[in-house]
């Protein structure tokens, strides 16, 4: 699941070497914006088929590559 999330924020952020730093929050380095919030949490339904809502979900909990892998993990996907 990890590839598929690094290759995943690679395409929101167009820009690859996220993987070298997994812990790096995304939105601080200004790699994903309010736009790329959406997208990332449209793509979080089409590669996972878990729907989240922009009100359910904290922003700082899905920041990073270990972040986000984390919180799909805790909403049952492997």
């Amino acid at each position: 699941m990890e590839e598929k999330v690094i290759r995943m924020l690679e395409g929101i952020c167009e820009t690859e070497g996220i993987a070298e730093n997994k812990d790096m929050d995304l939105f601080d380095a200004g790699l994903i914006d309010s736009l790329g919030f959406v997208d990332l949490l449209v793509q979080i339904e089409e590669n996972f088929g878990l729907s989240v809502a922009p009100t359910d979900v904290d922003k700082a909990d899905i920041s990073s590559v270990n972040k986000l892998t984390a919180f799909l993990r805790g909403r049952g996907v492997n």
